[in-house]
């Protein structure tokens, strides 16, 4: 909304956050991975006059703010036009590794290292401007938990469905889906003869495993036999405890199930525009192909 060369706006993501203030325009330059720069102008960006639930983890006001990378005309991606290519890719660094450099690459830049195993599957159309994909089942220490056919699929009235989300940090799931991870994961560590732990903002937590205690594999499995795998980013260090980085959705309105960023750690992710697909492939270091 513009008045007198004024302009303002107001953005709430799937995640509950929220954001508004005012809109600005410039150019925007990149550096290329053979050195050179390359530059963009006439970028629009938002200056946030004020944020709500906006946190990392438990602590708020940690994130300087948020480069939208969706499908909607204002994000980035779209924005760059042919210098993106209507694709981008980024590999997301262990919680131990929060602090090193990686790059969001655009465009060409975006690809991965020869060599990896890449899994892909199709982007879902949908109203909301986001990253679907579609969740098959989950797989909890090799056991598939057989949610029915269309159990995570968008709705009619365009709720529902599974997105991929950079910018949250837990994994988000229905209560019903939740409830069923949940018990899974309590079963194999009462099998183990783990006692549980109560960390503050976790749901479930258990005592650091012994040596000879693997982690549970957590499986994602999306259409296309797109597996994504999920030894530590599903849980989180705490101390002396592990905790599950999952959480249940109720709250979060429209979507089902978010894959977040804890998820998504030790992969490189490509999202193509064009093809309209997602990709994937392990990456255990992200400076590698940064």
């Amino acid at each position: 909304m513009c008045k007198d060369d004024l302009c303002s706006y107001g953005i709430r993501y799937a995640t509950g956050q929220n954001s508004s203030g005012y809109l600005g325009r410039d150019r925007f330059t990149f550096e290329l991975d053979n050195g050179a720069t390359d530059s963009v102008d006439r970028i629009v960006f938002g200056c946030g006059t004020k944020q709500e639930e906006i946190k990392f983890e438990t602590i708020p006001n940690q994130i300087n703010g948020i480069l939208g990378k969706g499908t909607g005309a204002r994000s980035v991606v779209n924005q760059l036009g042919n210098h993106a290519q209507g694709r981008f890719s980024y590999c997301v660094p262990h919680r131990n590794d929060i602090h090193d450099k990686i790059y969001l690459k655009f465009g060409q830049e975006a690809r991965f290292l020869q060599g990896q195993k890449v899994h892909t599957a199709p982007l879902v159309r949908a109203v909301v401007e986001t990253y679907y994909v579609r969740l098959l089942d989950i797989s909890v220490a090799g056991t598939r938990l057989l949610f029915p056919p269309g159990y995570f699929d968008i709705r009619h009235d365009g709720t529902g469905g599974c997105i991929i989300d950079s910018g949250s940090p837990s994994t988000a799931l229905p209560q019903e889906a939740y409830i069923r991870v949940r018990t899974a994961v309590v079963r194999y560590f009462e099998k183990r003869q783990l006692p549980t732990k109560q960390k503050p903002g976790f749901d479930l937590c258990f005592q650091l495993p012994r040596a000879d205690v693997p982690i549970p594999v957590i499986r994602f499995h999306f259409q296309n036999n797109a597996d994504l795998v999920l030894g530590l980013g599903a849980f989180l260090r705490m101390g002396d405890a592990i905790c599950l980085a999952f959480k249940s959705s109720g709250d979060l309105g429209r979507v089902s199930v978010i894959v977040g960023s804890f998820a998504q750690s030790d992969y490189r992710f490509l999202f193509n525009l064009a093809t309209r697909t997602m990709s994937f492939a392990k990456e255990l270091d992200c400076k590698t192909n940064s």
